[in-house]
């Protein structure tokens, strides 16, 4: 039987030890054949009763008094998904805002703690976003690039 046989393929789901997982999923079109899991992968039931429970029990209940603990949980959050994900030890991972927020919020204190320069320097091996932003902030506040 060859490899692009549809047999093949049917053999192949049928004896695939990850189909289990299908069951966790929210599928609307079964018929669906979703490749695209790097920018949305398929929805986990488990991550609609997470966001359910959030809204109703945290955010729902405490409302604005909720931001006195929820301001601190960059660190336990960081802390679990570098332990879980990749084997970090407490401390070595923090969960922010993405890497371009970041950039955009250091570049920024950089130059507000630096207010006589004119200049900011960088050059073409940097990341697109970050010369992108760089571009913003320069005609932002009046500086060269």
């Amino acid at each position: 039987m060859a490899i692009t046989d549809r047999e093949y393929a049917l053999e192949l789901d049928r004896n695939d030890p990850l189909a289990h997982f299908r069951s966790r999923f929210v599928i609307t079109d079964p018929d669906m054949c979703y490749l695209d899991g790097n920018s949305l992968g398929r929805l986990p039931h488990s991550t609609v009763i997470a966001i359910n429970e959030y809204m109703t029990q945290e955010w729902g209940r405490e409302v604005v008094t909720g931001w006195s603990h929820w301001v601190d949980e960059a660190q336990p959050t960081g802390d679990l998904i570098g332990r879980s994900a990749l084997g970090a030890g407490p401390g070595q991972m923090l969960a922010c805002d993405t890497t371009s927020v970041n950039f955009y919020q250091l570049a920024l204190a950089a130059i507000n703690a630096r207010p006589g320069r004119k200049t900011i320097i960088t050059d073409a091996a940097n990341f697109p976003t970050d010369r992108y932003i760089l571009e913003g902030i320069a005609k932002q506040l009046g500086l060269n690039l």
